[in-house]
């Protein structure tokens, strides 16, 4: 005991001291930056914190490894109102068979309409194009012993704007490992091929020379996926028939991006009502994420069949406030 605590507490000192290590800004420096859109009202009420938790139908986005310790089967339907408009939707599904888990999620975004502006006129033409992400995820889970499980996703992503398109493939890896106590786990995100947008508004007819129809085709460059490492632990300080307490921390590493931490805590009174605290991107210079909270309801609608409503509130300082609102379905 006393050797898995010292390399615990290794762990968490060099996880720390990775996070505060900073380099130069890579910020805007990948495609699909939706992909770092944050799902679920109880993760991000912990203000992030979930590697080491991802025990509901969003583990699928967390840490797939989480979806073969679900209690029971998930569905779950989030909506966001992002900043300048964006609405954000996010659903997913878990279905538990023994030790094995399958999911699969579905994230959308829909930017509102904005109006089409040429060269010629830069006021508008007046037409209006709306443009779109999403991505699919598809993932499998097993527990292989009764404290350590592993998860893997694939994904399709997907960003829409007007007549051009970009997609790329992906995938994730997840390990949890859970004493009850504390659990450990790790997810690597995001991991696939490049983006580029291409499609007919790329396709220009222009005069050269005496030719009045010449066709070009213009290239954009290629941007990598928003790759991420997050690495966390959680701590069940209280666990009782009435009461449960954990707090957490999460340390990410990302490819544009500083590294950063995530903290929060939970505190759930009969397994009925929780509430919520957390702290996201700390060691981020001139970051805008910050405080979180969050409450929880859980309603036993029958012995095999709860329903469960969550709700979060992040700051992001200049940028306002972003509003989480989760419904789920376990049976």
């Amino acid at each position: 005991m006393k050797t898995r605590m010292c390399l615990i507490g290794l762990f968490v000192l060099a996880a720390s001291s990775v996070a505060f290590s900073q380099g130069a800004s890579k910020v805007a420096t990948t495609g699909a930056q939706f992909l770092k859109m944050e799902p679920g009202s109880r993760a991000m009420g912990m203000g992030g914190a979930y590697v080491a938790i991802a025990n509901d139908a969003s583990a699928i986005w967390w840490n797939p490894a989480g979806m073969s310790r679900l209690d029971k089967n998930e569905v779950m339907f989030m909506h966001a109102n992002w900043f300048a408009g964006i609405k954000y939707e996010y659903f997913s599904a878990v279905a538990r068979f023994g030790d094995n888990a399958v999911g699969a999620s579905v994230t959308s975004l829909n930017y509102g309409q904005m109006e089409v502006t040429t060269v010629d006129q830069p006021d508008g033409t007046g037409q209006l194009f709306t443009p779109t992400s999403f991505a699919l995820n598809v993932g499998f889970s097993r527990r292989l012993s009764e404290n350590f499980s592993f998860g893997v996703n694939g994904k399709y992503v997907n960003d829409q704007i007007k007549n051009s398109s970009a997609s790329a493939f992906a995938f994730d890896v997840g390990t949890l490992y859970d004493i009850g106590l504390l659990s450990i786990g790790a997810d690597v995100s995001n991991f696939g091929t490049k983006m580029q947008m291409e499609g007919s508004d790329l396709t220009l007819i222009t005069p050269v020379g005496n030719d009045p129809n010449v066709v070009t085709t213009l290239q954009t460059q290629q941007y990598d996926l928003p790759l991420r490492l997050r690495v966390g632990v959680a701590f069940h300080l209280l666990r009782t028939e009435m009461n449960s307490l954990i707090v957490a921390s999460d340390v990410v590493h990302s490819n544009d991006n500083y590294e950063y931490v995530n903290v929060g805590g939970e505190y759930t009174w009969n397994d009925a009502v929780s509430l919520r605290v957390g702290y996201s991107e700390l060691g981020v210079p001139d970051r805008e994420a910050g405080l979180t909270f969050g409450a929880g309801v859980k309603i036993f609608v029958t012995n095999a069949l709860g329903a469960k409503f969550d709700y979060s509130y992040g700051s992001y300082g200049r940028l306002s406030n972003v509003q989480r609102f989760t419904f789920a379905l376990d049976f």
